[in-house]
């Protein structure tokens, strides 16, 4: 066993498994790394893009909504007076026919 950790095994690098095993780890250890630093980037640009659509909309969600409110309530306010406008001219044709 001890031979064969100290032979070359991998011959189209003359490695030792040790060796073989460290390129690996090492090879891999790279590629996370870059990985990484590619999320961490991506990650920025979308929040950098996020505050750039908001800035621009310039719209905020909790004040729109408190507008649609607003605008609900008149909506119902208004609906109101027309069926209470439709309910008395019924009541005045009646009365004159």
């Amino acid at each position: 066993m001890i031979r064969l950790r100290d032979s070359a095994v991998f011959e189209q690098r003359n490695e030792t498994i040790e060796q073989r095993l460290a390129s690996i780890a090492t090879i891999t250890a790279f590629q996370i790394e870059a990985e990484q630093a590619g999320m961490e980037y991506l990650n920025e640009q979308k929040i950098h893009l996020e505050n750039v659509r908001d800035s621009v909309s310039g719209v905020d969600v909790n004040e729109e909504l408190l507008n649609m409110l607003e605008f609900q309530r008149q909506f119902q306010a208004a609906s109101r007076f027309v069926t209470a406008v439709d309910e008395s001219l019924d009541e005045l044709m009646r009365l004159i026919s």
